[in-house]
C-alpha cells in the first residue's frame, strides 16, 4: 500500500497545473531555483535575527511570531513573495 500512495503522490506532482502555467509541480519547484552563497545565507540570517530582535525589544511578541514575520519582511524585500490585498501568498515562480 505504501509503495501505491507514493506512485499516486508522484503522478500527482507531474501533472501539468493551469497555475503554474502548464508546467508541473516538480518543474517549477526544482527548476531555476535560486541558490545562495554562505555569505549570502549569513548576511540573511543576521538580517532576520536583527529585525526579530527589534520586534521583541518593542513589544510583546512571541519570538516564533517575530521570526515568521521578519523572513517574511526578508521574502517581500528580496522580490522572492508577494502578498496581495486578498491575503494569498504567490511565490516567485507564478
Amino acid at each position: 500500500m505504501r509503495t501505491f500512495a507514493g506512485t499516486v503522490e508522484h503522478d500527482l506532482n507531474h501533472q501539468p497545473r493551469e497555475r503554474l502555467h502548464g508546467r508541473n509541480s516538480c518543474q517549477a519547484y526544482f527548476t531555476g531555483r535560486r541558490t545562495f552563497s554562505k555569505w549570502e545565507r549569513r548576511d540573511a540570517y543576521v538580517w532576520i535575527a536583527n529585525v526579530q530582535k527589534d520586534m521583541l525589544c518593542s513589544g510583546r511578541m512571541q519570538p516564533e511570531a517575530a521570526w515568521r514575520i521578519a523572513v517574511e519582511a526578508w521574502l517581500q524585500m528580496k522580490g522572492y513573495i508577494t502578498v496581495s490585498i486578498s491575503g494569498k501568498v504567490s511565490p516567485y515562480f507564478c
